[in-house]
Formats: structure tokens, C-alpha cells, sequence
């Protein structure tokens, strides 16, 4: 059975049915397990709202925080992200940019929006947006210029709660099992040569200890699947590995929904051949996993952020 309404206080037998739904291959909503990470980015202003605008991010936060659905990526992170990436903070965002804004930061919805005066009435409109399809739902409701804005951003909370639950499969991508992925790859990559390959990612779990580095373990195993002569780094032939895939692997807990914790994730990497040490490509992922342990939280989260690098790098390994 999947669950697609996962209650915020839960019984020990409910939990457990939770924990074999998000470790089996039940599809929950989207084919993603709930909570789905997301992104709550500041409000534009139309009319003299400048005031109401500038809170719509904190006050979505507040009512969203404990939502079953979403788990928010923290409104600190939201600022320096877009520090980095110098965007502009007035509620507007590109398509590339939201994608950018979700590699990021781990979050695959983004809700951003505009607060709207109309003669004498208050329009609060959102916008839930997929970070790696770019599809997007919106939402809107309506008060008087008087009304308590409060109210407003509960209301407007409720209808994107409405959203998530009953569109998330049109705003988030269909999910692919690994399986099929190393199917499709290996047909791309039929006929071209394949360098050997070394990996080297060292990882912290930030107040965890640290069993076995995950994201260095799933980049060999897809390595390898997909036909590439993997030679461990612990080796001594690793030094006549063709390309040294080297980096680092971080992951973080970030929020507890329940009894159910999400752990922010990044992995960094620099792909480079060993014989002149010129760089083939650098990249970074970041993702959020979810799960009842943290520390299986983490592994998930890493070992997707590693999935989507491979995907990234192979055109470039392959000739």
C-alpha cells in the first residue's frame, strides 16, 4: 500500500509502514517519497505592498514548516544562494535560474510569487515551479487591502498544500530505477571507447560518524556496470587509472518532520586525466534525502547526488 498522506504525529506501526514504503519500490506521490523538498523564494510587489511582500516568505514558512508534504530548504540558505548566484530578489525567477536554484540547494519545487493591490482588494498569487522540469501550477487568494495578511498566507498555504498533493506528478519528473538508467546509458555509450577510471571522494557526515563513503561506492558501481575498468583508488594500479574522478562528499541533517528526518547533501567533484592532470570537466551536486534514520537519510541523498554527476560527466568520458 503507498501513502500519499503522511500524518505529522505518528504511531510506532505507522512509522514502520512509512519506513518500508520509502525503502521498497512503492511509488508515492510523483513516484517521490513525501516530504518533497522545496523552496520558498521572496515575493514581488505590485502596488503600494512593498511592506506585505517583503514578509509573504517568512509568514508561507511559518504555516508550511510542519507540512507533510513539502521540507523546506532553510531561508538562510535561500539568501546566500542567491548571493552566489547574484540574482535578483524580487520574486522573479527564470527557468535556468530555478534550475540553478534547485541544484543548489537539493530542492526540486520552488514557490515564489507576487502580492498584488487591486483598487481596494489584496491578491496574493504563487507559483509552485519544478526545478528539473520547469513545469509550473499556481495558486491565488483574495482579500480586502484591510484584511489580516496572516489569514491570507494561511490560506494561500492550504492551496499550495492542495497543489503538491494533487500535482506534483505533472511539476516533478518521472522517477527512473536505476536499472532502467544503466540500460539507457550503456545503449549511448555502445561503441565508444571507455578510459579506466579511479575514485577518490572523501566524505563527513557533519555530528554522525562515517561508516563507508557512499558517494564514492555508487560512482563505482554505475562506473562499472556501464563497462568502465574501475580500479580502486586504494590500489596500486590506480596511478595507470586514464581519468581520477577526485572530490568531496558532505551531508548535513537539516530538518525532523515527525519521525521523519531530511539530510542536506552535497558531493563535489573534479574529473581529470592522470597522465597530464588536465581537467576534463569540475561539478557539484546537491541533494536533500529523506528517510526515518538520518544516517540512511544521508546515504540516500548522497548516492543520488553521485547518480546525477555520472550522468553529467559520462559525454565527457566517453569518446
Amino acid at each position: 500500500m503507498c501513502l500519499q498522506n503522511v500524518p505529522h504525529k505518528k504511531p510506532l506501526w505507522l512509522s514502520i509502514l512509512i519506513l518500508t514504503a520509502l525503502t521498497s519500490n512503492c511509488k508515492l506521490v510523483a513516484q517521490e517519497p513525501l516530504p518533497i523538498p522545496a523552496a520558498i523564494l521572496p515575493f514581488a510587489s505590485r502596488g503600494d505592498v512593498k511592506e506585505e511582500a517583503s514578509q509573504m516568505a517568512d509568514l508561507l514558512f511559518a504555516n508550511l514548516i510542519a507540512s507533510e508534504h513539502l521540507a523546506l530548504v532553510e531561508r538562510d540558505e535561500i539568501e546566500n544562494v542567491f548571493n552566489e548566484l547574484q540574482l535578483n530578489k524580487s520574486g522573479v525567477v527564470k527557468t535556468d535560474e530555478a534550475t540553478q536554484v534547485g541544484k543548489l540547494t537539493g530542492a526540486k519545487l520552488l514557490i515564489s510569487g507576487s502580492v498584488l493591490q487591486v483598487n481596494g482588494d489584496l491578491y496574493l498569487v504563487a507559483k509552485v515551479i519544478g526545478t528539473e522540469t520547469s513545469r509550473l501550477s499556481g495558486a491565488s487568494v483574495k482579500g480586502a487591502i484591510s484584511s489580516d495578511l496572516g489569514d491570507l498566507a494561511r490560506q494561500l498555504a492550504e492551496e499550495i498544500e492542495t497543489i503538491v498533493a494533487e500535482k506534483s506528478a505533472t511539476l516533478l519528473p518521472k522517477v527512473e530505477t536505476p536499472k532502467d538508467w544503466i540500460a539507457n546509458a550503456k545503449k549511448k555509450l555502445d561503441g565508444k571507447d571507455l578510459p579506466s577510471v579511479t575514485v577518490s571522494i572523501a566524505e563527513r557526515h557533519i555530528g554522525q560518524q562515517t561508516f563507508d563513503p557512499a558517494a564514492q561506492i555508487e560512482c563505482e558501481h554505475l562506473l562499472t556496470e556501464l563497462g568502465f575498468n574501475v580500479i580502486a583508488a586504494s590500489s596500486a594500479n590506480a596511478v595507470r587509472a586514464d581519468i581520477v574522478i577526485k572530490g568531496e562528499a558532505i551531508s548535513q541533517t537539516a530538518t525532523r518532520i515527525g519521525d521523519i528526518a531530511s539530510v542536506k547533501c552535497r558531493v563535489e567533484v573534479q574529473v581529470s586525466h592522470q597522465e597530464n592532470g588536465s581537467v576534463v570537466t569540475s561539478d557539484r551536486e546537491t541533494t536533500i534525502g529523506i528517510d526515518l534514520a538520518e544516517q540512511i537519510a544521508a546515504k540516500s541523498g548522497l548516492q543520488e547526488a553521485a547518480r546525477n554527476l555520472i550522468e553529467r560527466i559520462l559525454p565527457k568520458l566517453a569518446k
